[in-house]
């Protein structure tokens, strides 16, 4: 059995107002294209940004069973985010 490696991995940075003050997020994120990517991040987290693809390859998802893959290829990997007050 070999590793399958479709997703791409992206960064996505935002620094903005938002109710605790002023954040800041640099996320990584594997996901399958920037679209579900975009999508993604919005759901999650709640604010839009474009994510960078940094040529770097992520394998597939699977549940958490490990039973079959995740209908929604896309996982936030890293969210290095910080928020303050000016």
């Amino acid at each position: 059995m070999s590793v399958e490696f479709p997703n791409k991995i992206y960064v996505v940075e935002w620094k903005g107002d938002s109710f605790l003050g002023t954040s800041y997020y640099c996320v990584t994120v594997a996901g399958s294209d920037e679209i579900t990517v975009r999508k993604h991040i919005k759901k999650q987290l709640g604010f839009e940004a474009i994510p960078v693809w940094i040529n770097a390859y992520y394998p597939k998802i699977y549940t958490s069973d490990g039973s079959k893959p995740e209908e929604i290829q896309c996982k936030i990997l890293y969210n290095g985010s910080c928020h303050y007050h000016s």
